[in-house]
């Protein structure tokens, strides 16, 4: 929670973002060329090339790192764009809104890797991960030195994103 107060989550999550493309990239390519001899899909009872299974370990642990610096903490950290008054409703929405979005993920992944590849499932997330950069650079304020408490026009106002 320091780091966050200090650097600012929008900071961080810019910094996190490409980390997690990378990780992500890392990933489709590393199961991409491990699943190559099973036709690109995961067969039960196939023998994987030890050092590609390796590759993707690491790639899904390079992309743990980005998600802990960027989208770890926005789901969590929303309230403070909320006026008192609805805060606590708000905050309701936002983690039923992570915990539905877990939960859409983890039904669809195996379905996905089957229908669409494991490269593909994995280029999937890169593409919600993209786009969720996008949204980041262009509509996400810094919040780190802003008391919303206090200031209940923030969200209201003019000020650009970058600033």
């Amino acid at each position: 929670m320091s780091i966050v107060d200090k650097v600012g989550r929008r900071r961080l999550a810019l910094i996190g973002l490409p980390i997690m493309v990378l990780g992500m990239v890392w990933a489709i390519v590393s199961v991409y060329f491990m699943t190559a001899p099973t036709d690109h899909l995961l067969v039960a009872g196939a023998t994987y090339d030890r050092a590609l299974a390796g590759s993707l370990i690491g790639a899904i642990a390079f992309f743990v790192v980005g998600y802990g610096i960027s989208y770890s903490h926005l789901g969590w950290y929303q309230s403070e764009f909320l006026a008192l008054e609805i805060r606590a409703m708000g905050s309701a929405i936002a983690t039923t809104a992570v915990w539905i979005a877990n939960l859409t993920v983890s039904v669809a992944f195996l379905t996905q890797l089957e229908t669409l590849t494991p490269a593909g499932t994995y280029g999937l997330y890169l593409g919600f991960i993209l786009a969720g950069y996008v949204f980041v650079f262009f509509c996400y304020p810094e919040t780190s030195e802003h008391a919303f408490f206090l200031d209940r026009n923030t969200a209201d106002s003019n000020q650009r994103v970058s600033q």
